[in-house]
């Protein structure tokens, strides 16, 4: 494999990438850290120091995608199988965007519009299994789906989401999703992919949810947002009203389509600083803070805020009993 990674710089996608890993300016140890050893090592200068060390992270970060990929294929193949209609987001789907084998892959999330009983089962065929989730309660929304853990020996979850967000962005249809779907190869086996704003939207809104705390979020964004068509993404926009954590990802970007998506002053003001490169990633009442500053409707967060409330409350009630 040498110096290079998966042909690193040999595709537009792969080109951007690199050119805002640099504007990002970290320490190669976060890169590291966050699994983007080959970025790092595509962009540390020839003589640089540690650059064996990178070469070494970069190689074994590589071998764990290989083993994801095949992991991730059996499941495409299985949920094909059984004529199950999943659309692939995130992790695996963006690879095709950057150049293929960088992006780390992480889990495996799938949207699934119809009932996900069939899905659960093909998978399960495979040794997967359900993951016991906290359930919603009075005011707080459910789970956004089904997590399923690997069986022994392997370490790609799959999240089959019914819904894609549970606060905001949760009035993003999924079925519309699945709809506008595009059929695709990916790790080797057929499966969906998202339409191209679909995807761009989606990643806007899952990166602002998370302060952009991800580096490779930041990278998929300067990747997907590069050719923006401002018109698609404004019409998606105003359907969900997600104007808000897609005007502050792209200004935590300092993309130029920012100023077609305005924010109220105070929600910039307490927000975006939070979205720095440097800042310390959100703790759990932080983010639940953060979201209700993201949510356009007034009614949500309300909402939103009772179920923090509800939530505590029945962690306190636990703790009691």
């Amino acid at each position: 494999m040498g110096d290079s990674v998966a042909g690193v710089g040999n595709s537009v996608g792969g080109v951007r990438v690199l050119d805002a890993a640099r504007a990002l300016k970290v320490d190669p140890a976060r890169l590291v850290a966050e699994g983007l050893a080959g970025v790092a090592l595509a962009i540390e200068p020839a003589d640089g120091a540690g650059r064996q060390a990178l070469r070494t992270a970069a190689h074994q970060q590589a071998a764990q995608r290989l083993v994801a990929e095949r992991e991730a294929r059996a499941c495409f193949e299985a949920l094909a199988a059984s004529g199950v209609r999943a659309v692939t987001w995130k992790g695996l789907a963006l690879d095709a965007y950057w150049t293929a084998g960088l992006r780390p892959i992480g889990d495996l999330d799938l949207l699934v519009a119809d009932d996900p009983a069939p899905a659960v089962v093909a998978l399960e065929r495979l040794g997967y299994r359900r993951w016991r989730q906290e359930p919603g309660g009075l005011v707080r929304r459910g789970n956004t789906g089904i997590v399923l853990v690997p069986p022994v020996g392997q370490g790609l979850i799959v999240d089959l989401h019914t819904v894609v967000f549970r606060s905001v962005g949760h009035r993003i249809a999924i079925a519309d999703l699945v709809a506008r779907a595009q059929p695709t190869r990916l790790a080797g086996a057929p499966t969906l992919r998202l339409e191209l704003m679909d995807e761009v939207h989606l990643a806007l809104v899952h990166a602002a949810k998370h302060a952009l705390a991800g580096l490779k979020w930041r990278l998929d964004l300067a990747v997907l947002c590069a050719d923006l068509d401002e018109e698609a993404l404004a019409a998606r926009v105003a359907q969900a009203r997600t104007g808000r954590p897609v005007g502050l990802a792209l200004r935590a970007i300092g993309h130029p389509a920012a100023a077609r998506f305005p924010l109220p002053r105070w929600v910039e003001a307490a927000l975006l600083p939070r979205c720095a490169v440097a800042a310390a990633p959100l703790r759990a009442l932080d983010k639940y803070l953060f979201e209700l500053g993201l949510e356009e409707g007034l009614g949500s967060r309300a909402r939103m805020a009772l179920g923090v409330v509800e939530r505590a409350a029945s962690w306190l009630l636990r703790r009691a009993g």
